[in-house]
């Protein structure tokens, strides 16, 4: 299982265990980008685009490789996520 499986299933877990008015708390549900980091390294637009079509709306990065940014510049990774996420 791919480390973004398993990310998504252990959310998608956590979610059973929440009450109604605590599941709808999380209508801005991020996740930690360091959690799909090597699928990050490899293609970081599609993992973003992934990550925002499960329901993830914030993300939290981290300083890889190629820069917080994932080799792009500050202003392109934003709008990036802002097509999507």
């Amino acid at each position: 299982m791919s480390n973004l499986a398993a990310s998504l299933a252990l959310a998608l877990i956590a979610g059973e265990f929440l009450s109604e008015s605590e599941n709808a708390k999380l209508d801005k549900f991020g996740i930690q980008l360091w959690t799909v980091k090597n699928a990050l390294g490899k293609d970081p637009q599609s993992v973003l685009k992934q990550l925002s079509e499960d329901g993830y709306k914030q993300i939290e990065s981290f300083e890889g490789s190629k820069g917080i940014f994932w080799g792009y510049e500050q202003h392109r990774f934003q709008n990036i996520w802002m097509t999507w996420g």
